[in-house]
């Protein structure tokens, strides 16, 4: 694994596999320097109409959570050019399954992880939120022994029609609309 130091607050461990299908498998992990392990994690799930996109896209503001202790593990999926949906679903539940597996490797609290998706990435998160403990979406060639539940969702510009008959079940899942965080 690679590790570079980036703007003396984080270590980040860039382009780590997390499936074996497409070049597009990768995440990027960034743990803050200064802080006790393990760290709560920020996962980013980038937008951009699951057609474009790259988890560095509008990472910058999210970097300044390891200021405060958090770690960011950014997902790259496939797109939908590449594999139709349900593929990036699938991508991003066995992304967080894989940090489950990996947590103390990384030092990674995996009781404390908190999706953050904007636009479709939003609608991926949200997607994480309600099913990611159940499995439905999860791909059903990946083997790591996790779920992939969450403990919070940060919703940022999703689409607003989730409806789903276990809704009112969600006993640890938060659905946030905002525009930006304060960590």
């Amino acid at each position: 694994k690679k590790e570079y130091l980036l703007n003396d607050i984080a270590l980040s461990s860039l382009n780590i596999p997390y499936g074996d299908r497409s070049a597009d498998q990768v995440l990027d992990i960034y743990t803050p320097i200064h802080a006790q392990k393990p760290y709560p994690t920020l996962i980013y799930i980038h937008g951009g109409g699951l057609m474009r996109g790259d988890k560095t896209r509008h990472i910058n503001p999210l970097l300044q959570g390891l200021r405060y202790g958090y770690a960011l593990a950014c997902i790259n999926y496939r797109l939908a050019g590449e594999a139709p949906f349900p593929a990036m679903i699938h991508d991003v539940s066995s992304a967080i399954r894989f940090l489950k597996v990996h947590s103390e490797e990384y030092g990674l609290d995996s009781e404390k992880f908190i999706v953050w998706g904007e636009t479709h990435g939003s609608y991926l998160a949200c997607l994480i939120g309600i099913y990611g403990k159940s499995g439905e979406y999860n791909d059903p060639d990946c083997n790591y022994p996790a779920d992939a539940s969450v403990s919070g969702v940060v919703d940022y510009w999703a689409m607003k029609r989730i409806v789903h008959k276990d809704i009112y079940d969600m006993r640890f899942i938060f659905l946030i609309s905002i525009s930006m965080i304060v960590v």
